[in-house]
């Protein structure tokens, strides 16, 4: 009960919050803007927008899970009168040492990230962070580390221009490919 609370608090919040400052966006000064980049007005707005977005999504889905939440437990009344056993969950960590793995990881990236590039160092990066949050199909693991290098070069890259690291030797050769 408390969580639908939460969500409801958390939703119309994100929803005043992004709209009120939608407002203040949209009186930005549009600075020199080209066909290819964005200008100083156009970033905030696009997040806001995104902020907008996600408070009226979760809006709708704490909307739809109390409905959901009331209905299952008008039938339980009307269905059920003997009592039900409940199995008590252990307060225990299953995975207590995932926090060190990720840190470790996230060295190597940083460390590997000036010898082979951004695209590469990304890729098994995100890809070995999925892995270690314990996604079952290594190729879905693979295709969403691929996705989002695609996507990050293309907004950081190309669309943001801000320089990428591109590695060193072969590595530097292969980034001029992306980017």
């Amino acid at each position: 009960m408390f969580v639908i609370f939460y969500n409801y608090a958390l939703s119309l919040l994100t929803i005043l919050f992004s709209t009120f400052f939608l407002f203040i966006a949209y009186q930005l000064p549009e600075g020199r803007s080209y066909a290819t980049t964005l200008g100083p007005k156009d970033w905030p707005i696009i997040v806001l927008f995104l902020m907008l977005f996600m408070g009226v999504c979760l809006l709708i889905k704490t909307i739809l899970t109390q409905k959901k939440a009331d209905d299952t437990k008008k039938e339980e009344e009307v269905s059920s009168n003997e009592s039900v056993e409940t199995e008590l969950i252990e307060n225990e960590a299953v995975y207590k040492n995932k926090h060190w793995w990720i840190l470790a990881s996230l060295v190597i990236y940083t460390y590997i990230m000036g010898f082979v590039g951004f695209t590469l160092a990304n890729a098994f990066f995100v890809t070995i962070v999925i892995l270690i949050f314990g996604i079952k199909r290594k190729i879905n693991a693979a295709i969403i580390g691929v996705t989002s290098t695609v996507v990050f070069v293309a907004m950081f890259g190309t669309l943001l221009n801000i320089p990428l690291p591109r590695g060193i030797a072969f590595f530097r050769e292969l980034s001029f490919l992306f980017y």
